[in-house]
């Protein structure tokens, strides 16, 4: 009986987890949420809440960078550096450098349509494969 509690505990923590992070994900979008999804982050979650908010906040300046581009190659310069700079972020927070990681997946697919994935984001998603496989080579910590 106290095994299937424990474990029904732990399911609604995972279920919890998700809602914080699906609800992250809009803030860092810029969508609006319900009085129900402020206040469970805000509860539950207030860092995660922070990091939602600074990644909003980079997520504006990297579409007004994008928008101030002069060419395709600037555009790209732009989202290779960002995706470098999230995929550091995520070595050490990896929930804020996922969020970053959407944002720019984001970016990169309104921008560059009719091209592949840099090599930089296609890393950083094997990456984050590896570090869940107990055969990664290098466990990193910071």
């Amino acid at each position: 009986m106290d095994r299937a509690l424990y474990q029904h505990d732990i399911n609604k923590m995972y279920e919890e987890q998700a809602k914080i992070e699906r609800i992250a994900k809009k803030i860092a979008r810029e969508e609006t949420l319900t009085e129900e999804e402020k206040e469970l982050i805000n509860r539950v979650d207030p860092e995660m809440l922070r990091r939602a908010e600074e990644a909003k906040q980079v997520n504006e300046s990297l579409k007004n960078k994008l928008r101030n581009a002069k060419s395709k190659q600037e555009v790209q310069k732009i989202l290779v550096q960002a995706s470098m700079e999230a995929q550091q972020i995520a070595e050490c927070d990896p929930q804020y450098g996922n969020l970053l990681m959407e944002l720019l997946k984001e970016a990169y697919e309104d921008y560059n349509k009719d091209l592949e994935f840099t090599g930089e984001t296609q890393q950083y998603h094997q990456n984050q494969q590896n570090q869940s496989s107990p055969n990664a080579l290098v466990a990193f910590k910071c």
